[in-house]
């Protein structure tokens, strides 16, 4: 008689459907997990999230359980997108504020996240977050786990853990976070670092484990993505894939491509630059474009689900991000499929990349992060072996970052637990 599988939740709530989000793919559609645990999701549903996880597990939805969760973060982000004067958006979001502050939501949350874990009587619960603090929803998840006798709750945290803002902030990471849960997953060394120096959590209590992605066998070559927007075979293109936020930077990279205009026309008449993403900042990224002549050069797509085709068509990959990152997502993606990757010298980036051997890291200074790219760029295209960045970062993801490594270690993590 087969021994029945121990039930394992996943919660995860997110404005947006974003890297940290996608990384729950690498868990839910992992074999390792999937052999050893019955997995069940908890999200906040709203449509940018139903849109993602209609493009990441398709009709592989089973055990999903979609909650109606209060919260202003999608809200505001739909209001930061328009293009209202900024007072009148302060306006808008004062009433949703007030009712967050007042703790109207988190107590409706905590009831109706009870409720659900009643029904599902996980024995493990894994919970989501963005940075530290992240999503507002988890610390009443955390609380609803506690009050269905749960102990086994692991909470990952997907960036870098700001300093409370607040004595009551501090209470709760002592009183709720630290006393209910047994442990942190965070993706790399640095993030796991800032929790113990920003909210004070002991280091025994934080396993880290780098970040993973599945491998593809159907993304489109670079002919098949140039003849998209009818450019020429020898088009040397690059690929940015990210929100259109500030703290992606994707501002310095057009900074660099005005650059390279002026000081190498050459290989500016041969070079694309493709975004990808959409976001709070799509109309100031336009304007710059039409206002320094770069319509012919830079082109904006908007969200693309397939997004991985132009990292697969890219010569160069290029996250010039100077806040909020940990280990990206897309950075996996870019190595798994072979790419010469440039990006930012913080966080949990320098443990994907090492600087001059898998890619070419910058210090994302912003007196002088768009000069670097444009040298960077310059320094891969009028290289010799164009392709040996891409060679080493195959292979260095092939050695730490694949989704068996991944499974691996997160069995080990739950089985902590048992302990």
């Amino acid at each position: 008689m087969a021994v029945a599988k121990e039930k394992l939740l996943i919660y995860s709530d997110c404005y947006v459907y974003g890297g940290s989000e996608r990384l729950l793919a690498f868990i839910i559609l992992n074999p390792a997990i999937r052999e050893n645990y019955e997995i069940h999701f908890i999200y906040r549903k709203h449509s940018f999230y139903e849109t993602g996880l209609k493009e990441d597990y398709g009709s592989e939805r089973t055990n999903f359980h979609p909650l109606l969760i209060l919260s202003s973060d999608t809200i505001y982000y739909k209001i930061n997108k328009s293009s209202l004067p900024n007072f009148l958006k302060k306006i808008i979001k004062f009433p949703f504020w007030c009712l967050q502050k007042l703790g109207v939501y988190a107590l409706y949350n905590f009831f109706i996240m009870k409720a659900a874990i009643k029904k599902i009587k996980p024995q493990i619960i894994h919970i989501n977050n963005g940075g530290y603090p992240g999503a507002a929803s988890c610390i009443p998840f955390i609380l609803a786990a506690r009050a269905n006798k749960i102990k086994k709750i692991v909470y990952q945290v997907n960036n870098i853990a700001y300093l409370p803002k607040t004595k009551i902030a501090e209470w709760i990471d002592r009183k709720v976070v630290d006393k209910n849960v047994q442990y942190f997953i965070t993706a790399s060394l640095k993030a796991k670092e800032a929790l113990v120096k920003n909210r004070k959590f002991l280091a025994d209590k934080i396993i880290p484990i780098p970040n993973t992605t599945f491998s593809n066998p159907f993304v489109k070559k670079k002919d098949d993505v140039l003849k998209e927007f009818s450019w020429s075979a020898d088009i040397f293109l690059l690929c940015e894939v990210g929100l259109l936020v500030k703290r992606k930077g994707q501002i310095f990279l057009l900074e660099a491509i005005n650059k390279i205009k002026f000081n190498n026309p050459l290989l500016f008449k041969n070079l694309r630059l493709v975004l990808v993403g959409d976001g709070e900042e799509e109309h100031s990224l336009k304007q710059f474009v039409l206002e320094n002549d770069l319509a012919n050069n830079v082109v904006l797509v908007g969200h693309r689900a397939d997004r991985l085709n132009f990292i697969n068509a890219c010569d160069i990959l290029v996250l010039p991000s100077i806040a909020n990152e940990d280990m990206p997502i897309v950075i996996l993606e870019a190595m798994n499929l072979g790419k010469t990757i440039i990006a930012s010298n913080f966080a949990g980036i320098k443990e994907e990349i090492e600087n001059g051997v898998s890619g070419i890291l910058i210090e994302p200074n912003i007196e002088t992060l768009s000069l670097d790219i444009a040298e960077a760029i310059i320094k891969i295209y009028s290289g010799k072996d164009l392709n040996i960045y891409g060679i080493n970062a195959k292979k260095r993801f092939n050695e730490f970052f694949s989704i068996e490594h991944y499974g691996a270690r997160l069995i080990k993590a739950y089985d902590l637990m048992n302990k």
